[in-house]
């Protein structure tokens, strides 16, 4: 009896190697092994992270983590497959850094392990990314700026500013209008630009006492008050260059009288003016 069953297992070892070979060692042994999503990226503005990653057929949902250091992952968000992108905006703080990771559940409910971490840092963002600046001018009262036209999205703008301009010592009140809405002011800051940074063409931005969201969509101006014989300010032939397509630059534009809003000149030109999102 111990001689056969000597002589079996040997018969019994072939059997189950070829078994894990053909089919696999997952398959053979009952277990299954479910693929981890991949191809996790962020993107970040003021107070904000939008997520994207690639799609796996087998998967019904995913599962996105949240974590900060080393702290235990939070689950953040399920999504149904197909979709691909989540926007975080849950109780971020801008300047703080945060790990994400994923993970999918099959059809059958079991769920894969976790991505490795991709770590995003929320901080506001320039509108504009490349000024072309030409010559300077104080020979006019009222304000002046930029026409622009909101994305898709609805748009959170955090900062607004102006360059600084030779010699400028005055403060300058920025605000911005919703065209939409009999011209309603919806935010403003006063600049004042004896306080750094004051290098020409460098922009000085100011925080609005709370963010300003603009309807996706929707046309709005942002503005800076100037004075004729006051500090000087950039002429509407300069130019920008954008990064985003958070929104479209409609052109110059000026308000005079108070009320009346003119397009001076059509895009890419602009009163140099800014925001941050």
């Amino acid at each position: 009896m111990i001689d056969f069953f000597v002589l079996l297992t040997p018969i019994i070892m072939i059997v189950v190697v070829s078994l894990v070979v053909f089919v696999g060692c997952d398959v053979a042994f009952g277990l299954k092994r479910v693929p981890i999503p991949f191809g996790l990226a962020a993107k970040t503005r003021s107070q904000r992270v939008d997520l994207t990653w690639i799609g796996i057929n087998q998967a019904k949902k995913y599962k996105l983590w949240r974590h900060q250091g080393v702290a235990v992952p939070e689950l953040l968000e399920t999504v149904l497959h197909p979709q691909t992108f989540f926007v975080d905006t849950k109780d971020l703080v801008d300047g703080m850094e945060y790990l994400y990771q994923i993970s999918m559940i099959d059809g059958d409910g079991d769920e894969s392990g976790k991505s490795d971490p991709v770590n995003a840092t929320p901080n506001p963002v320039n509108f504009i990314q490349m000024l072309t600046l030409t010559t300077a001018r104080n020979n006019f009262t009222g304000f002046v700026g930029m026409g622009l036209q909101v994305g898709a999205d609805d748009l959170d703008i955090v900062e607004i500013g102006r360059p600084f301009g030779v010699g400028n010592m005055q403060t300058h009140k920025i605000k911005i209008i919703d065209a939409a809405a009999a011209n309603a002011e919806l935010g403003s800051v006063m600049v004042d630009t004896t306080k750094p940074p004051r290098s020409v063409g460098q922009f000085q931005y100011l925080p609005l006492a709370q963010k300003v969201t603009l309807a996706a969509g929707g046309t709005y101006y942002i503005l800076s008050e100037e004075t004729s014989g006051g500090d000087d300010f950039y002429r509407h032939d300069a130019t920008v260059g954008l990064a985003t397509n958070v929104a479209t630059v409609l052109g110059a534009y000026f308000e005079q009288p108070p009320g009346t809003f003119t397009q001076d000149m059509q895009a890419p030109m602009i009163y140099p003016v800014d925001f941050k999102y």
